[in-house]
């Protein structure tokens, strides 16, 4: 996003963006940690509200590691919810810092919400209304999804992203999109390692 807002542009520019890669590797190692084995699936998973933060920090993180994998350079990421934004991306070109402003959705688990459908998911966008934010949305089920029957927001959005596991172990993850400019393109990108 190249904002025609310059309030917002400075108010962007003030963040403090990082690679996120080292944390999803820590994430990954404390995870491994017999001691959280040891905790309520619900803990383990991040599912409860205290630590819905944290949640959402990963799936951001992912999002941000995979496009980058994608793009073959860094993305960065820096917390800052907002009315309409979850978080905020950067990507820099020639110098130039290219902010993404994205809301953040997830397809949760059906162990969590069997009822819950991606068409739900992506009727729901509808309240969404912004030529500068991009929806991205963590597919954190094990399902194939044929991304062709769709029915994709035709509301003003900057973008639209999808990502998930593909594997139960979490080792591979999956990066489709944009889906609002096709061609849609896939990406599969191992889980961060050093």
């Amino acid at each position: 996003m190249d904002s025609d807002n310059p309030i917002l542009s400075r108010k962007l520019a003030q963040l403090e963006f990082k690679d996120r890669k080292n944390f999803l590797m820590e994430l990954r190692l404390l995870g491994q940690n017999e001691g959280i084995a040891a905790l309520p699936e619900k803990v383990r998973n991040l599912r409860t509200n205290e630590l819905k933060p944290w949640r959402e920090a990963r799936a951001a993180a992912m999002f941000c590691y995979l496009m980058g994998q994608a793009l073959g350079e860094p993305i960065y990421l820096a917390a800052a919810e907002d009315e309409d934004f979850d978080f905020v991306a950067l990507q820099q070109i020639d110098d130039v810092n290219h902010f993404k402003l994205c809301q953040l959705k997830e397809l949760a688990p059906t162990s969590l919400n069997p009822q819950a459908t991606l068409d739900q998911l992506l009727a729901g966008l509808t309240e969404y209304d912004n030529s500068d934010l991009t929806v991205v949305i963590h597919l954190n089920r094990r399902e194939r999804i044929d991304f062709s029957k769709l029915k994709m927001p035709t509301n003003r959005l900057s973008g639209l992203w999808m990502f998930g596991a593909l594997d139960v172990a979490q080792s591979t993850w999956g990066l489709w999109g944009n889906f609002l400019q096709p061609p849609i393109n896939e990406s599969v990108h191992p889980y961060p390692s050093a």
